[in-house]
């Protein structure tokens, strides 16, 4: 994991009590010919780590973020309802987009 992290956000778990979830993006780092992007999702009972891959630090860094989307979107919170962000449990605020054609 590159040890400098660039973002941080913090959803929530809705219930008694409310959980906390912390999101870490690090910094993209050069790997061979292409650039890695890090993130940390700190679930309570399981945290989870992953990366992206991209030919530059910025397509690192927005498929990273991709990835956190689908990873949050995914998770067993999400589909529940339980998971929100600033108390919306339909938006996460990250990039979720369809593929391109």
């Amino acid at each position: 994991m590159s040890p400098e992290i660039i973002a941080q956000r913090v959803y929530v778990i809705a219930g008694s009590p409310e959980i906390e979830v912390r999101v870490d993006l690090h910094r993209p780092i050069p790997d061979g010919n292409d650039y890695r992007c890090d993130y940390a999702i700190a679930w309570p009972e399981n945290p989870k780590r992953g990366y992206a891959i991209g030919v530059d630090s910025l397509q690192a860094l927005y498929l990273g973020l991709q990835k956190i989307a689908i990873d949050l979107d995914a998770s067993e919170p999400a589909r529940s309802g339980r998971l929100t962000w600033l108390g919306d449990a339909r938006n996460f605020g990250l990039p979720f987009l369809p593929p391109m054609r």
